[in-house]
């Protein structure tokens, strides 16, 4: 088993030019820069003389070389494009902003658009082919996402693959997606199948965390402030930004302690 990372299938991950360092990385496009510059300047114009850098691994995560990670003293923290940072340098994220808080290693297992079935999958390969690591968060996404496997990697379907373009040509994923997610009680019953899991594995390390009201509903795991007041925009104008990941740091490590 090797971590899975999202295939390129969905133009995200091209693992033939890392590692490496890239300006750009997914949704976080240089074209779509420019589109919201010339719509939203002021908003914009904080990010125009910004150093930016996506420095990702050989299996594209951004995070050192696996094999240089000393992971009984490390913290691993797993969700999609949240922990990721899309949309924010490498010193905006997330997991680096917690790293500096605790003073320890936060390894970087994001991937945009990841669902728990990938989230899980991972932590499997996690507990099975590296030493345990000193704690581990998983970030859950909204329990809707759902993971086609294919030997590229993972394709990651979600609301975003209900547009005809996004569209597989063999399978309508659009209607996979909608047809298995169209009742909570199923994306309840699937979230806290891995989380339990999950919990079984890994014991007092786990915690879990989540930025969607309805997958606290589901297996009560804490949500991340809202707080309207520390709410700023990463670059791609998407996702929330260097403010807004720190304030969420500052509660994850209170968490921990």
């Amino acid at each position: 088993m090797n971590f899975i990372q999202r295939s390129d299938i969905n133009g995200m991950i091209d693992l033939g030019v890392f590692p490496g360092t890239v300006n750009w990385l997914g949704g976080d496009e240089e074209s779509r820069f420019r589109e919201n510059t010339k719509k939203q300047p002021d908003v914009m114009a904080v990010w125009q003389d910004q150093t930016f850098n996506y420095t990702l691994n050989s299996k594209g995560f951004r995070a050192p070389e696996f094999h240089d990670v000393d992971w009984a003293s490390s913290v691993v923290m797993l969700g999609c494009s949240i922990v990721l940072g899309e949309g924010l340098d490498n010193t905006q994220c997330l997991p680096y902003q917690l790293s500096e808080i605790i003073g320890r290693p936060v390894i970087n297992l994001g991937i945009s658009g990841a669902g728990p079935d990938l989230i899980f999958y991972n932590n499997l390969v996690l507990e099975r082919q590296y030493p345990q690591p000193q704690q581990v968060i998983i970030v859950w996404p909204g329990a809707d996402r759902l993971t086609e496997f294919t030997n590229q990697g993972a394709c990651c379907h979600g609301s975003w693959s209900c547009d005809e373009t996004e569209i597989g040509e063999l399978i309508n994923w659009g209607y996979v997606y909608t047809t298995i997610n169209a009742k909570s009680e199923n994306r309840a019953h699937v979230l806290r199948m891995y989380s339990s899991a999950l919990q079984s594995i890994w014991g007092g390390r786990l915690s879990e965390f989540t930025w969607a009201t309805e997958t606290v509903d589901h297996i009560g795991c804490e949500l991340l402030s809202t707080d309207s007041s520390s709410w700023d925009w990463a670059r791609d104008l998407v996702h929330p930004g260097q403010r807004h990941q720190g304030s969420w740091a500052k509660q994850i490590a209170k968490s921990l302690r």
